[in-house]
Formats: C-alpha cells, sequence, structure tokens
C-alpha cells in the first residue's frame, strides 16, 4: 500500500519518529490513517482545503514548511503507540517534545501575514 496523503510520506514520518518506532506504527497501513487526519488538521490550521493541485501550485518553500508540520504531528503518534523500541521512555518524551515544538513553530510561521507574503502564499 502507498501512501495516501497529499503532502505527508510514510518514510519522512518514520524517519522523523526514529528507529526506536514499532513495526505494527511503522506500517503505511497504520500510518496512512494518521497521515489523513493531521493533514485535514493542518487545512483547518491553514484555512484552506490543500488539495494536489493546490500543493503541486504552492512553492517549494511552502510545501516544505505544510509537510514538516504534518510529519512532525504523524510522527508524534508513531511515538506515542509503542515507546518499548526506544533506549528509554524519557527518550521517546523528549522526541515528542522536540516534534511538537517544531510542529507548534510551523504553525506560527504559517499563520504570520509576514510569512506569508515573504513566502507568496
Amino acid at each position: 500500500m502507498g501512501d495516501t496523503g497529499i503532502f505527508t510520506t510514510s518514510v519522512n514520518v518514520i524517519a522523523k519518529a526514529g528507529a526506536g518506532a514499532s513495526a505494527i506504527s511503522a506500517l503505511d497501513t497504520w500510518i496512512n490513517k494518521i497521515v489523513l487526519q493531521q493533514e485535514n488538521y493542518v487545512n483547518c490550521i491553514l484555512k484552506k482545503k490543500i488539495t494536489a493541485a493546490v500543493f503541486a501550485a504552492l512553492s517549494t518553500d511552502v510545501k516544505y514548511l505544510i509537510s514538516d508540520l504534518s510529519e512532525n504531528l504523524c510522527a508524534i503518534y508513531v511515538i506515542f503507540y509503542n515507546m518499548a523500541g526506544y533506549s528509554s521512555r524519557t527518550e521517546a518524551e523528549l522526541m515528542i517534545k522536540v516534534l511538537y515544538r517544531r510542529a507548534m513553530d510551523d504553525i506560527k510561521l504559517l499563520e504570520s501575514e509576514d510569512i506569508q507574503k515573504f513566502m507568496g502564499m
């Protein structure tokens, strides 16, 4: 099964979740469910439906920022699913905190009118 998301790929989600991600949470079928939820969340934040055509028309900068946001949120769920693969619970929680902080930074940037003008959104 391939990726079902428009701007989020399983490969990038797993890379962000790290080597400790469980085999089940790393399955495309499992990740694809989370991807669809998070992409809809991103659409709500942007107040815009990002279809494949809309995404293709965006600048590369904006594409990477939107993808980064969704992938970070998805990776959090992959880690949450089962933290046993990480060297410690503390390591898994630290990874979640870093991903969450970056996602919140992405949201601030995407909501900023100055950044929207700068990036041509």
